[in-house]
């Protein structure tokens, strides 16, 4: 905050605006530098009163804040840590019910918002909300299939990319996978904990 006084009168005396070297310049261009330069000056003269003027306040603010954070940590950091150790040295010792756990939460998550799988999916194989993406694989499928049938699969591809009635389609298979995947996830834990 204290620098940017001297910072100024430091450009302020630079090349740009000695007078020697403006005189050697074209005119148009000596007088496009001096108009920059007071330009400069009036700015820096504005953000060093801003700076003067809330500068305390939000340094005072931001030190509140990280204390807060600091003391958070001391507070909570030693319980989650040890979680965090207990849910890793678990993860080692059952490593299939572990795999079950992150499987069926995906699965759960496909349930709950099936966009979040489909969008992706639908998007790098190529169906976008303007049609086909050129190069793509669904361009490559359209280009061998020729002209494509209004209750195909593509079809219904197509309209899922473009957010259509296929989307309802498209989002209702990802949904079907992800209950699947939760009811197989818990099966293969429910009998690894019967064994």
């Amino acid at each position: 905050m204290h620098l940017v006084k001297p910072l100024a009168s430091f450009l302020a005396a630079s090349a740009f605006t000695n007078a020697s070297m403006s005189s050697n310049l074209p005119k148009p261009l000596s007088e496009f530098l001096a108009a920059g330069n007071s330009a400069f000056e009036k700015g820096v003269g504005e953000a060093h009163k801003l700076a003067a003027a809330y500068g305390p306040p939000m340094l005072e603010k931001l030190e509140e804040a990280t204390r807060n954070v600091r003391d958070g940590a001391a507070a909570y950091g030693p319980p989650v840590w040890e979680k965090a150790e207990k849910a890793t040295q678990w993860s080692a010792e059952n490593p299939v019910e572990a795999a079950c756990v992150v499987v069926g939460t995906g699965g759960a998550l496909a349930v709950a918002a099936p966009a979040i799988v489909s969008a992706p999916i639908l998007s790098s194989a190529g169906f976008a909300a303007t049609g086909v993406k050129a190069s793509s694989s669904a361009a490559v499928i359209q280009s061998i299939i020729g002209n494509v049938g209004a209750n195909s699969l593509f079809a219904v591809f197509q309209s899922a990319g473009a957010a259509g009635s296929g989307l309802a389609v498209v989002n209702a298979v990802v949904q079907v996978g992800g209950a699947v995947t939760v009811v197989f996830s818990g099966g293969l834990a429910w009998v690894k904990s019967m064994l």
